[in-house]
């Protein structure tokens, strides 16, 4: 077993508890709880000395509350060989997820997993996770703590055996050889075993005083005093240390789990080695073995004691010592609280650039902890640090959208200073993506494309050398460029971003899975569905960490996937990929594309009515939250324009589209087009079509959109050969791209006669998107006849004097025909009896 911690030179075997402890390594759940002082820690690495087999020691401390703070040691610890990729696995917020993969890593080899000092960690995520692999894999467990893990949670379900204090304390014979390894004579063991109860340190401290012969009284009377002391406290203990040996535990309180060098370093005219032998012989410290070495760790309870009082606590040399320790255990967010203990700003601004993934994925809610102490003046001048804060106050869903908003404009309110007053390009770098983040977070995305621009301008103005200091960050700023780009509509150039900041040799696992994934989104959104394709393949044979699925990173491939299935016609897998990242739905940038999505599925499957009225809701309640850009809110306004045609809602749609924020965005002037065409005036919609198609680099989904427009138009004007040559040239784009969606904006009668289907033979026939659209078929004979008269006679009196009825009863049928139809003029009356083939 690794990193068990040494052994005292005092110590006894204790093969009584071999047994019991031998439990974990036949994969089962042992716990060992008792006081400080009874000896748990010690009698445990005594056993996994002996017999423990392969696994590993790991000692909890206050930074490990949470579940997946402990998985992060364990996992370290355990050196697994895919350990790097089992612990970004954390990314998911799916605890069953991440549980099957541990257990599948877990499965291979039986592995015996030590956690002391349990008391820390107060997760009941994580006794599920111990429950689970206990009964699934081979892998055991010993958790050793002052109280029964979990007692009152979910463990006791499980049949644990325990090592109780009684069980723990010394027998007879135990205590002679405890005794004996100090120098203590083998006669005056019944009484010391009789008075201590065979507590273990109590045992050690009279058989250390005995054998220093530090005692002046009688042997019974030094017995019970020493007992006496030793039950008030590991404190006096230590004040009758020498002066150095009290300075060395004072600061290895402040510094945590240490290497001797740490300490060292700190007190240079101390006897480190010394200092730390006095310590552990007077058990109020021991070693623990970590995989960087041996590191000595104060008692816990002594520990806390000091730490409150110790003079070190304000020593700005070993504060940052304990950071740096921190930082490189892995416990970004600990050495964060110690530098801001100190108001060291510089210091933490730096390890806030080193750990800025780390702490938005892994360690969110410690990391927001801290960033929401920091004085407003501290966010103002340190822009990466306050935009790190509006980050982690979005990601959390607890967020209001004033509290959201408040927090961008402070990360705002200086960010632009910074820039005009910092000579230094790394730092300009830095800025300015700290700027970016900043602005879209905030809804701000025409700022947000500025910045971009300007950024993109900065990185290809950078001197080699200066270039060389920020590679590291490259990655993560193309994709923020490219991010900022996709929402605005320049998706083509986005995806050159995204390609740049794949092929960048320093970019992460998880960088490149972030931006292949959107790769593959910006291939779906143009409608290149054969290049989406091949993109969402090379994500998935990726290597990649079980759990990511529904993370973040994959979004991008699960909104390509799900725009794919649309594509091919199958409803229920689109809804399957867009269920996997609901969860992040209040938090994520992509919320736009999901609605968008998820209304496409909508369409598919015909279910019209209720998505409209379901997208309009999620729109207007996320959008509180923060606005997205003009781009996307086109995008979504489309969108709805398509789903109340469908069910007959025109003058809704005309009113919708007269309130949008871009008259120019092409998703806006499609939808325009469409709905002329709906109101009864195909040759509005023919030429409004034809000025959208006068574009070379038209995306192929915006082209298949208008052409379509432009067909149908053609088709009820009668010019047939312009309605052919458009159907030609639609029916080739769907062929060649596979792309079938814009056919679900358009009645089957309109797309039929030019030789267009909107799905394929197989599928459900009852699906129609306007199956919800007033339809002629439900007027009676009378009204037949009068909409019949009404495309030849523009006034209900010559109606009225064609059919022999009165005005006033033809006025009657107009009335119920526009109502039963859904029209508010003649023309879009006659316009939709046209559609449905009974003129």
């Amino acid at each position: 077993m690794q990193y068990v911690p040494r052994l005292p030179d005092w110590v006894t075997p204790r093969p009584r508890l071999y047994g019991a402890l031998d439990t974990a390594a036949a994969g089962g759940l042992v716990l060992v709880h008792g006081a400080h002082g009874s000896g748990k820690t010690v009698a445990v690495a005594e056993w996994a000395r002996q017999r423990a087999g392969a696994g590993a020691w790991v000692t909890l401390d206050p930074s490990t509350r949470s579940r997946r703070a402990v998985w992060r040691r364990i996992l370290r610890a355990l050196e697994l060989d895919d350990s790097s990729r089992l612990l970004a696995e954390f990314e998911s917020s799916d605890p069953g997820a991440f549980r099957e993969a541990i257990g599948w890593a877990l499965s291979e080899e039986p592995r015996v997993i030590v956690l002391d000092e349990t008391d820390h960690l107060d997760d009941p995520e994580f006794a599920e996770d111990v429950r689970y692999l206990v009964a699934s894999s081979a892998a055991g467990f010993v958790l050793i703590g002052l109280a029964p893990f979990f007692a009152r949670d979910a463990l006791p379900l499980l049949a644990a055996v325990e090592l109780s204090p009684a069980e723990l304390a010394l027998d007879e014979q135990e205590t002679a050889a405890v005794l004996a390894a100090v120098g203590v004579p083998a006669p005056l063991a019944p009484y010391v075993h009789e008075r201590a109860s065979g507590w273990v340190q109590g045992t050690l401290a009279v058989g250390r005083a005995l054998s220093e012969g530090t005692a002046t009284r009688a042997f019974r009377d030094v017995v019970d005093d020493i007992l006496e002391r030793e039950s008030s406290g590991a404190l006096v203990i230590l004040r009758g240390l020498p002066g150095d040996v009290q300075r060395v535990a004072r600061l290895a309180a402040v510094l945590g789990p240490a290497p001797a060098e740490a300490l060292g370093a700190l007190a240079p005219a101390v006897d480190i080695d010394g200092a730390l032998a006095e310590l552990v012989s007077a058990g109020l410290g021991m070693w623990t073995e970590t995989e960087r070495g041996g590191q000595f760790r104060l008692a816990p309870h002594l520990a806390s004691v000091l730490e409150r009082g110790a003079p070190e606590t304000r020593d700005s040399e070993v504060i940052r010592a304990a950071a740096r320790l921190a930082e490189e255990s892995g416990r970004s967010a600990d050495a964060a609280r110690l530098l801001r203990s100190i108001s060291d700003w510089s210091a933490l601004r730096q390890l806030a650039q080193r750990s800025f993934r780390e702490a938005l994925v892994m360690d969110q809610q410690d990391w927001l902890a801290v960033t929401r102490t920091l004085p407003v003046v501290v966010l103002q001048r340190e822009p990466v640090l306050a935009v790190l804060h509006t980050l982690l106050v979005n990601a959390d869903p607890r967020s209001g959208a004033s509290q959201l908003r408040a927090t961008v404009a402070l990360a705002l309110s200086h960010i632009g200073n910074r820039l005009q007053s910092s000579p230094d390009p790394v730092d300009a770098v830095w800025t300015t993506v700290s700027l970016l983040g900043a602005q879209r977070v905030g809804g701000r995305y025409g700022a947000a494309l500025k910045t971009a621009t300007t950024l993109d301008s900065l990185l290809h103005s950078l001197t080699a050398r200066d270039r060389e200091e920020v590679e590291p960050l490259l990655p993560t700023a193309l994709v923020h460029i490219g991010t900022t780009r996709l929402y605005s509509g320049h998706v083509a150039e986005s995806r050159e971003d995204f390609q740049l900041s794949v092929r960048s040799p320093l970019v992460s696992e998880w960088g490149v899975l972030h931006a292949a994934s959107a790769i593959a989104l910006t291939f779906a959104l143009e409608g290149e569905f054969e290049h989406a394709a091949e993109a969402v393949a090379t994500v998935r044979a990726a290597p990649k960490p079980r759990s990511w699925h529904g993370t973040y990173s994959a979004s991008g491939t699960h909104l390509a996937e799900a725009l794919l299935a649309v594509e091919r016609g199958d409803a229920d897998t689109a809804d399957e990929r867009l269920d996997a990242i609901e969860r992040h739905f209040e938090t994520i940038e992509h919320w736009p594309l999901m609605l968008w999505s998820r209304a496409q599925s909508s369409m598919l499957r015909g279910v019209t009515e209720s998505a409209e009225w379901e997208l309009a809701e999620r729109i207007r309640r996320r959008a509180r939250r923060a606005p997205t850009s003009e781009w996307m809110t086109a995008l979504l306004l489309a969108q709805r324009v398509d789903l109340l045609l469908a069910t007959g809602q025109d003058a809704r749609a005309l009113r919708l589209l007269d309130s949008a924020r871009s008259s120019t965005a092409l998703p806006v002037r499609v939808a325009r087009a469409r709905v002329r065409l709906f109101a009864g005036e195909p040759d509005a919609a023919a030429a409004q079509a034809a000025r959208i198609l006068d574009h070379d680099d038209l995306p192929v989904r915006w082209r298949l959109h208008a052409l379509l427009v432009s067909a149908v138009a053609h088709s009820r004007l009668g010019v047939v050969e312009s309605a052919d040559a458009a159907s030609r040239a639609a029916a080739l784009l769907v062929e060649s791209h596979g792309l079938r969606s814009p056919l679900t904006a358009f009645p089957a009668g309109d797309l039929e006669p030019l030789g267009l289907l909107r799905a394929d033979p197989a599928a459900d026939p009852s699906a129609d998107p306007f199956a919800a659209r007033p339809s002629l078929d439900r007027l009676t004979a009378a009204e037949s006849a009068v909409l019949a008269a009404l495309a030849t006679h523009s006034s209900a009196s010559s109606i009225a004097s064609e059919l022999y009825l009165s005005p006033n009863t033809v006025k009657a049928h107009l009335r119920s025909i526009y109502r039963k139809l859904g029209a508010s003029s003649r023309a879009q009356a006659l316009a939709r009896a046209r559609t449905a083939g009974l003129l």
